[in-house]
């Protein structure tokens, strides 16, 4: 089973990063995330040896990676893919906040890092502030962000970027323009 996946373009060199999870059973997985590279053309063109995808993150029996997302940074020519763990087959879908970025070829330059740990859902990410991405996770109730570099780094406290303490927020989306952030 092949679900969730997310694009993301890089204009410079003409090519698609999509980023997915695979499970074993489209139930109980154990789910997988996997990162194929794509031209113009919708070809596959790696980053895997003989132009196959590769897999960043092996499920186990207890341990799920889903809900995958990922971002290009034009300026870096860098791409952040972020998921989550949890253990599907026993109905938990919260878990730890995963990364890890790759160049503009597929290649892994920062290998899988922990952005925060906890009981978070969904991620969305967006480049932010020319050398940085902003990550947003949601725990059920409130959308949280922290800014990383693109070489990896967390930078700060952690952001919350749902509107209010009192309203319940969930699933983010990012946007940025002109100084500005959208969630």
């Amino acid at each position: 089973t092949q679900t969730e996946p997310w694009v993301a373009f890089d204009p410079i060199n003409e090519q698609y990063l999509i980023v997915y999870e695979e499970g074993e059973s489209p139930a109980n997985g154990p789910f997988d995330i996997y990162v194929g590279l794509y031209d113009s053309n919708l070809n596959l063109i790696g980053p895997g040896a003989g132009s196959t995808p590769i897999k960043l993150a092996d499920g186990t029996s207890t341990t799920d990676y889903v809900f995958p997302c990922v971002s290009f940074s034009e300026e870096a020519q860098r791409y952040l893919i972020t998921w989550n763990d949890a253990d599907i087959s026993s109905g938990q879908w919260h878990g730890n906040v995963w990364g890890t970025i790759l160049d503009a070829s597929g290649s892994i330059l920062e290998p899988t890092f922990q952005i925060r740990q906890g009981q978070f859902v969904r991620t969305d990410s967006v480049p932010y502030l020319s050398s940085s991405y902003l990550v947003s996770y949601d725990c059920g109730t409130k959308i949280w962000g922290k800014i990383i570099s693109t070489t990896g780094d967390i930078f700060g406290d952690e952001i919350q970027l749902s509107a209010s303490t009192a309203a319940v927020a969930d699933w983010g989306n990012l946007a940025v323009g002109n100084g500005l952030i959208f969630v």
